[in-house]
């Protein structure tokens, strides 16, 4: 079976993506207190400066001079709201409508391809997860280069996951469920959203971290998939802090453990799954991209007005409410980002063999 030295190709996880700039005071930034020497204050400082240099940017004389598209490759929900409100804040200064424009199917696929055949002019971007960056790995073809046909303007935050069981399930810990799987091959089961879905591969690296066999029980969306580990007809469910935090509060589930390198501020008590496995980190993304070719100048605007928006305290809240953490990235630190999560997901879904329904 393969490990996690093996997938990752000897980099630690949580090192893998060294383009991780969180805003001041928020659980990334509060999980790093008290490392000022060595790689982690570097990684601090670094972050610091790829932060203030997306708030940098200089206006471009005559843009926007008409609405902006924002492509949103799923149906309406979370995500386009996310768009309009940061969408919102740019009209405020400019003057200019950020129009929504939800293009769901083939798994982000249909939107993605548009965005990539459109005119890389500055008025056209995509809204995209961390699906992004698994689908180079997963779909042996897709209708546009990931790279070439994509400029990364921006991270907008990450997006913390958490494994969670039925609140009468006999799994206390990752400590438990490993002793179980290890004892029992194949005997416990987890469900998700899907095959080729961001809680379904972030389960798969849980297993090749662990070296534990687990079985996987597919399902169209979370509320079905928590239906069935809530009745526990499926052993774990590995999805976001926010989608499980209703769940968690009436008790109908309980945590196991998140995803992110360390405890959250918002679930002290719950945690870190690598606290038991060394080196694990399943985090999920939110982010803005624009076709190949956009110019720069327009990029790193739109980059550090993105920024700007989510430091917003309205925004803000909101996205810490929701469980996630405010990023606002530069372009270039994006793009290194990108790249680490695609190949690491890729060599996480061909360790496992996956492959698409």
């Amino acid at each position: 079976m393969a490990t996690l030295e093996s997938v990752m190709g000897g980099v630690h996880v949580s090192d893998a993506n060294p383009a991780f700039a969180p805003l001041p005071g928020g659980p990334a930034e509060k999980s790093r207190r008290g490392r000022v020497n060595g790689r982690g204050w570097i990684a601090v400082v670094a972050s610091t400066l790829a932060t203030a240099g997306a708030a940098a940017a200089e206006p471009v004389p005559g843009y926007p001079s008409r609405p902006i598209r924002l492509v949103v490759p799923f149906t309406p929900g979370v995500l386009d709201a996310l768009g309009r409100s940061i969408g919102q804040k740019i009209t405020d200064k400019y003057g200019q409508q950020i129009v929504t424009d939800n293009r769901p199917g083939a798994g982000t696929i249909v939107g993605s391809e548009i965005v990539a055949r459109a005119r890389p002019d500055g008025y056209t971007f995509l809204m995209i997860t961390t699906t992004f960056a698994i689908n180079p790995g997963l779909r042996s073809k897709l209708p546009y280069d990931p790279e070439r046909d994509f400029t990364p303007v921006t991270q907008i935050d990450a997006v913390y996951n958490i494994l969670v069981t039925g609140a009468s399930s006999p799994l206390a810990s990752i400590a438990d469920l490993i002793a179980t799987a290890k004892a029992k091959p194949g005997s416990l089961t987890y469900a998700s959203a899907g095959t080729g879905t961001a809680p379904h591969i972030a389960t798969e690296l849980l297993k090749l971290t662990a070296a534990v066999d687990m079985t996987h029980v597919p399902y169209k969306g979370i509320p079905e998939a928590a239906t069935d580990v809530i009745s526990n007809r499926v052993s774990m469910l590995m999805t976001t802090t926010a989608s499980a935090a209703p769940f968690l509060k009436a008790g109908r589930l309980k945590a196991l453990g998140v995803s992110s390198a360390k405890r959250l501020p918002t679930l002290p008590d719950v945690p870190a799954i690598a606290e038991t496995l060394p080196g694990f980190q399943a985090d999920a993304f939110r982010g803005l991209v624009a076709p190949g070719g956009t110019p720069q100048p327009i990029v790193r605007l739109i980059a550090a007005e993105v920024a700007q928006a989510i430091r917003q305290p309205d925004i803000r809240a909101r996205l810490l409410a929701d469980g996630t953490e405010p990023i606002g990235s530069t372009p270039e630190v994006f793009a290194a980002f990108l790249k680490a999560e695609t190949q690491k997901w890729a060599k996480v879904i061909k360790s496992a063999g996956i492959r698409p329904d």
